[in-house]
Parts: C-alpha cells; sequence; structure tokens
C-alpha cells in the first residue's frame, strides 16, 4: 500500500513539472478570480409571481363551479360529491360506439369466456382475432355487435364467423364487407375519360 500512495505521487509530481515545463508559471494577473455575488434584493424575494397569481385566480374559479356550470359553495360534504357523481358511476352504461378500446375488449373478454362449449385453444384463437380486429377498428359499428347497455355485455358478434371443422375444432373469421364508395356523376364522367 505504500509503494502505492508513493507511487502516485512521483505520478502527479510528474505531471506538475511537465505543466511548468509547458505552460510557465501562472502570473497574478491570469489568476481567474471568482465573480462577487450581487446582493439580493429581500422585497422582490418575498413577492409572489405573476403566473402563480393567475394560476391560483383560475382554480379559484374552476372549483366555483360544477360539471352543468352552476355556481355552487365548496363543501368537503361526501353526500354532495355522491349527487354530482352518483348518476353514472359505471362508464361501462354506454352505447357500444361510446366505448373506449380497452372497454371494448374487456367486453369481448367477458363474451369470450362465456362460452362453455368452447376449448381453451380455441378461445385463445377467438381472443386474438377479436383483439386485432377492435385495434383495427372493424368492430366499430353498432350494427357490428348486439351491445345491451343495461346489461353491460355482448349479446352477439353479427360479424363473428365461427365454421367446424370436420373434426369438430372450431374455425374463426371475421366477415368484413367493403364500403361502396359513392361517386359523384361529375366525378364519375373524368373517370370514363
Amino acid at each position: 500500500m505504500m509503494e502505492f500512495n508513493s507511487r502516485i505521487d512521483n505520478l502527479r509530481q510528474h505531471i506538475q513539472e511537465t505543466n511548468l515545463q509547458y505552460f510557465g508559471q501562472e502570473e497574478p494577473d491570469k489568476i481567474i478570480i471568482a465573480k462577487k455575488k450581487k446582493p439580493i434584493d429581500e422585497d422582490k424575494v418575498n413577492l409572489p409571481c405573476q403566473k402563480l397569481t393567475d394560476l391560483e385566480y383560475k382554480n379559484r374559479m374552476v372549483k366555483k363551479k360544477t360539471l352543468k356550470g352552476k355556481d355552487m359553495e365548496i363543501t368537503n360534504d361526501l353526500t354532495q360529491l355522491e349527487q354530482i357523481f352518483g348518476d353514472k358511476t359505471n362508464l361501462l352504461d354506454r352505447p357500444w360506439t361510446k366505448l373506449e378500446p380497452k372497454f371494448k375488449l374487456d367486453r369481448i373478454k367477458q363474451y369470450i369466456d362465456k362460452q362453455d362449449d368452447w376449448s381453451v385453444e380455441e378461445r385463445k384463437n377467438a381472443w386474438l382475432l377479436l383483439e386485432k380486429a377492435t385495434l383495427f377498428n372493424c368492430l366499430n359499428k353498432k350494427t357490428d355487435v348486439d351491445y345491451c347497455v343495461e346489461e353491460n355485455e355482448i349479446k352477439n358478434i353479427k360479424i363473428f364467423i365461427i365454421k367446424i371443422n370436420e373434426n369438430g375444432s372450431k374455425e374463426f373469421s371475421i366477415s368484413i364487407e367493403k364500403e361502396k364508395i359513392k361517386v359523384s356523376p361529375k366525378k364519375s364522367n373524368l373517370l370514363k375519360k
């Protein structure tokens, strides 16, 4: 350990000698003097920021309004909050077209789990197909899915086709009809030329 420390000291001394050799000794005017700090104005430090006061004002205005835009007193009463939000606590109480994709996937998963006569492999294949169809917006229309809003469940997926093979296993597919593009008479005349 002593040898190691002595070797480090020798290297440091060698570096200092080479620096003096190449750069010479530093003159006092070349030595960098630290800048003096400006005195702090205590009055400005204690003043609130203008942006902060604007935000606080906006927050006060927002808190005064309910979801319906009526003024109300801000209270910590839990019953009042339950009255405001109590009407729509279930996010699934909406038509199929208004549900977010994650809720649609959850309802599809529930629909697949209700199929008792399907094997585990068939459920997995059906899930993969319906998940892709949902993510690619193939199951967005109300006519594609029979969704019961009161029970929050899918009754039937109309475009979901199940074919039973000769060996008894099921194959799943989705029938997608391409929409016919309507062309105005002026454009159809242009297309003929």
